[in-house]
């Protein structure tokens, strides 16, 4: 999908520890190196894999210290988050795909930003709606058309899409013409993704339905028509993948070997050993 390659090895056998325990196989493409996960549920019963109070993404009212510490870190994230996106667009409309609970465009609008949001979870669209005044769309469908945005962001949002490169298209056409895609995704080829194999949280079987590459990553914008103006790590993310991986691993949440973990895998990338947990690709129309 991402170059066109027609052949294929087996990566990795894992399971949904988050829900369903199902197994599921990864495939890699031997010319870019995007993995694909297998079986592949479509999108009619894709939905069911995320029917827990417990995808942390869409919950901002429990108080495990799991989530107090993600809230913390999503909060100094947002900041970060802005800052990027500013360093290439001063301000004007911004979309963001897979809103979550509204905190990222809630912090664009309180610093002069237009917003709007996309989220096809009934439950986030409702806090979205409660504690921002946000009123988010559930699909794409009900879009203006034709260079509307100046920016579009999709933090951890295209691994769990089933057709990235076609979503690439359709978003280039929605940016305006100085616009900028942003891009966060988690990195396969990191440290933390080596050390903990198949239990790496990350892999989020079958949610996340491509894992990619930074060479397949190029490859994709590549071919829908973008180039990548700015690469940058979400070094937080280290963190928090490393605590649900070793609840994956040993059955609990020790916090001090994620600590460690998140600490080493960001010492690493920093060497140009591995590359980081996640990354952001900011992309620009060529």
């Amino acid at each position: 999908m991402a170059c066109d390659g027609d052949s294929f090895s087996e990566f990795l056998q894992t399971e949904d520890y988050f829900l369903s325990h199902e197994l599921f196989t990864l495939l890699k493409c031997d010319n870019c190196g995007l993995l694909c996960t297998l079986p592949c549920p479509n999108p009619e019963t894709i939905g069911s894999y995320y029917n827990s109070s417990e995808y942390t993404s869409h919950n901002s009212q429990q108080r495990s210290l799991k989530n107090i510490l993600y809230r913390r870190a999503r909060k100094i994230a947002l900041g970060r988050k802005l800052a990027m996106i500013e360093k290439h667009v001063k301000t004007g409309k911004i979309l963001d795909i897979g809103a979550g609970t509204g905190d990222f465009l809630a912090f664009c609008k309180a610093k002069g930003w237009n917003v709007a949001g996309i989220e096809p979870n009934s439950f986030a669209r409702e806090l979205a709606k409660i504690n921002h005044g946000l009123e988010l769309a559930v699909n794409d469908t009900v879009l203006e058309k034709d260079g509307v945005f100046n920016v579009i962001s999709l933090w951890h949002v295209l691994e769990h899409l089933h057709d990235p490169l076609e979503k690439l298209f359709y978003y280039s056409g929605l940016l305006k013409p100085n616009g900028i895609l942003v891009l966060a995704l988690p990195n396969y080829e990191s440290w933390d993704a080596n050390h903990y194999g198949k239990y790496w949280a990350a892999y989020d079987v079958p949610r996340h339905l491509f894992h990619f590459s930074k060479a397949s990553v190029e490859k994709l914008s590549a071919k829908a028509g973008f180039g990548i103006a700015e690469i940058r790590p979400l070094k937080l993310d280290a963190y928090y993948i490393s605590l649900l991986s070793e609840k994956y691993a040993n059955g609990k949440m020790n916090y001090f070997s994620a600590f460690l973990n998140g600490l080493r895998s960001n010492r690493f990338a920093g060497k140009g050993v591995f590359g980081y947990s996640s990354w952001v690709y900011v992309l620009k129309k060529i």
